[in-house]
Order: structure tokens, then sequence, then C-alpha cells
């Protein structure tokens, strides 16, 4: 078992003042990455991973062990991620280039909801993280996959 320590750093200072700061974050136990880079036709959804603890494989993920996942934006296009949790509740973000989105567990995910009231309930009826797809607007696509998870509770 490995720790993988992830650390953010903002660099800026404005009026002779630094602003940012350095956040580290570290996982304990991770036995198991996943990194990938992939390349995809213009409006063409490309499953970038999918979770199914009873069929791991290359990008089969067991959502309860997935603990960082970066998707960084290596293209020259705007992509959109779409993040899809059970029952086919789902939401999307656009990353422009040289960004990146971060999904840390992949239990009690939130939902896009077309209101914008947000009930007690939805809150209590979080989903897991099942898929994550990507999507070019404009030309060809290119993402790059890290995911870290700890072992798997087959």
């Amino acid at each position: 078992m490995a720790t993988l320590r992830v650390t953010h750093t903002e660099d800026i200072v404005l009026d002779g003042r630094q602003q940012g700061s350095t956040r580290t974050m570290t996982f304990e136990n991770i036995e198991d990455t996943y990194t990938r880079t992939f390349t995809f036709s213009q409006q063409a959804l490309t499953s970038l991973y999918s979770t199914d603890a009873a069929a791991l494989s290359g990008a089969v993920q067991d959502d309860s062990s997935v603990k960082y996942v970066r998707i960084t934006n290596v293209g020259k296009e705007a992509i959109i991620i779409n993040i899809i949790a059970e029952t086919e509740n789902h939401w999307a973000y656009e990353i422009q280039p040289t960004e990146s989105y971060y999904l840390y567990s992949h239990n009690l995910a939130a939902l896009a909801d077309k209101t914008d009231d947000i009930t007690t309930t939805e809150m209590k009826d979080l989903k897991d993280v099942d898929e994550v797809k990507a999507y070019c607007v404009r030309n060809t696509g290119r993402v790059e996959v890290f995911i870290a998870s700890t072992g798997t509770n087959l």
C-alpha cells in the first residue's frame, strides 16, 4: 500500500501581499492507479471510466474504493465532463484547455437539479458515481485521466 500526496498551490501577489495558499491532501492505503490519455472525435460522447464493484478491469473501478480522480484537458478545445450517478442522475461541467476537474469519493455524489430549489429530500437521496464521460463540441478532444483507489471490496 502507498500514500498519495496531492498538493495544490495558488501563488498570487496582489498589492504587494501574497494572497495564495498551499493545501496538501493525503490519501492513505492506495493500492491501484489508473492513468490514460484519451483522444476523441468532435461530438463523440466518450466513456473515460465507469464503476462496478463486481466487474473490475482497466477502466472499470470499484466506486467505494476510488479516493481521487483528476481529469485534465490536455487538448486545444474546451471539453465537457458528464458525470452520471445511479438511476441516470447526472451533471456536466466544461473544462477549458489546461484546466483540471477533481473528484474524490464516489459515494454520495450530488446531482444536477432542473429547478433552483434543492429540497431536503434531494440532499438525502445522493447517488454513487456510475460513469464519467467526456464530450468535445468543436474539433478533437484530448483528456488525461488519473485515478487512485484503495483495495477493492471483492
